[in-house]
């Protein structure tokens, strides 16, 4: 497996979770990324009364259409997309996350290190079953599994941990435990 510095990200844990609930997205903005279906579903979320708020994080030629959909969907004050951060900064950015989310269409993912590195800094993870993101996320185990490109669907699994404090935390614990034991830099070595 891929070592990552799990001391590095679990530091993230001492961050104050974003008041409304963060759901974050960090990553190319590619069409790949699916990141389109995240804006649709949180649409959704706000139509339902489900208080969050997106950041997405990255840089890519899909930007300035995912700030039309933002902006189309009446999203403004809700979705945001800011540059990438230093990697130095990502532990406290997922820290303060409710759910990051991972909503890859096909196979175009290869790990999915982004949803390795939230387990660690205590935020809960969505993502879809493409490339080796389920080797990361089993399913109702380490998080959710949506199907690729159904806003609604995500929409679903979205309310389902932003209300639901008991299942997110039962999932982001043995996330926790299951990422460390497989992705530390002890574990790897």
């Amino acid at each position: 497996p891929m070592p990552v510095d799990a001391d590095l990200f679990e530091a993230g844990r001492a961050a104050a979770k974003a008041s409304p609930p963060r759901v974050l997205f960090a990553g190319n903005l590619l069409p790949s990324k699916g990141v389109d279906v995240l804006i649709a579903a949180v649409a959704q979320l706000r139509d339902r009364g489900i208080a969050c708020e997106l950041r997405i994080l990255g840089g890519g030629p899909a930007r300035e259409q995912l700030l039309a959909d933002i902006s189309a969907r009446g999203l403004a004050g809700v979705a945001s997309i800011a540059a990438f951060v230093p990697q130095s900064q990502m532990p406290m950015e997922y820290g303060a996350a409710t759910v990051t989310v991972l909503p890859t269409r096909g196979q175009a993912e290869g790990l999915g290190l982004t949803l390795v590195e939230a387990l660690l800094a205590g935020s809960a993870v969505v993502g879809t079953p493409a490339g080796g993101i389920p080797e990361v996320v089993e399913d109702g185990v380490t998080g959710l599994l949506t199907p690729d490109g159904d806003p609604s669907a995500l929409a679903e699994r979205l309310a389902r941990l932003l209300q639901d404090e008991p299942l997110r935390l039962r999932l982001t614990t043995e996330g926790l435990n299951r990422v460390r034991r497989t992705y530390s830099l002890d574990a790897t070595v």
